[in-house]
């Protein structure tokens, strides 16, 4: 059985950045802070993930609720998010005061355990492209706590949208693989350098500014094993460290799959 919650994620910024090919549909907006609205799917808005780092169409952007393993009613799972919602957003905020054109959506896996504690969160999509942003939504959300699950562990996604206040142009497929050629295999090396698990199926976003510089990166991955911290900084430090071409004077963004399956 799925249970949802429909969700509005509001941030400080100025134009929605969505992830894919083409470029962001941009809109204006003064907000700061999220907000968390139950929907029965008549009325509200709802909040959308791109279809990043996996090939599930069905999902519909909604906080889902699995009964497969135990139950948390979908008002409980609000009661245990809405204190954090402030501090959610200024994990944002803080990265996108000096760095304008970050924006996108995240989508985190949580696993509660009995006692209602948080026994696993993760990334499983992102299209903000900045792991410092990623690294603290992931930190907050693991002080949450909810109600005592019914029958078991509980699996909820929550998404969230963060607004972007100066736009950026995502490179298409084409131009990603020609920029990068074998510069991905360097990230190989972090699991030996970080002494952690190789991650698989990784999405990575990132933006490209004057002279080809990478301004930020980010990673997600929808696999169970999720990606380790050690990983990920190891990781962000090899891609920061490349020079693509100069986008002139525009942000470029662009987003490729690491180990892919």
């Amino acid at each position: 059985m799925m249970y949802r919650i429909g969700m509005v994620v509001l941030a400080c910024a100025a134009s929605l950045q969505c992830g894919g090919s083409e470029k962001p549909t941009e809109t204006s907006s003064k907000r700061d802070k999220i907000v968390l609205d139950r929907d029965d799917g008549r009325t509200g808005r709802r909040s959308h993930v791109p279809d990043i780092g996996d090939d599930d169409d069905d999902d519909d952007g909604d906080l889902q609720v699995e009964g497969l393993k135990g139950h948390l009613d979908p008002y409980d799972i609000q009661a245990g998010v809405t204190p954090h919602s402030t501090k959610l957003a200024a994990c944002f905020q803080a990265h996108a005061k000096t760095k304008k054109f970050l924006g996108g959506q995240v989508e985190l896996g949580f696993t509660v355990a009995k006692d209602g504690t948080v026994k696993k969160v993760q990334v499983n999509k992102s299209s903000v492209g900045s792991w410092e942003v990623e690294h603290c939504l992931l930190d907050e959300s693991a002080t949450m706590s909810f109600k005592k699950p019914k029958g078991g562990e509980a699996d909820f996604s929550l998404p969230l949208d963060f607004e972007a206040r100066r736009s950026s142009n995502w490179w298409t497929e084409e131009q990603a693989e020609a920029e990068l050629g074998a510069r991905t295999d360097e990230l190989d090396a972090c699991e030996g350098e970080a002494g952690v698990t190789q991650p698989r199926n990784v999405w990575v976003t990132l933006y490209i500014g004057n002279r080809g510089v990478i301004e930020s990166v980010g990673f997600a991955s929808p696999n169970k094993e999720g990606i380790e911290a050690g990983w990920a900084d190891c990781a962000a430090q090899k891609v920061i460290a490349w020079t693509l071409s100069d986008p002139q004077g525009k942000i470029a963004k662009l987003g490729f799959r690491y180990k892919p399956e």
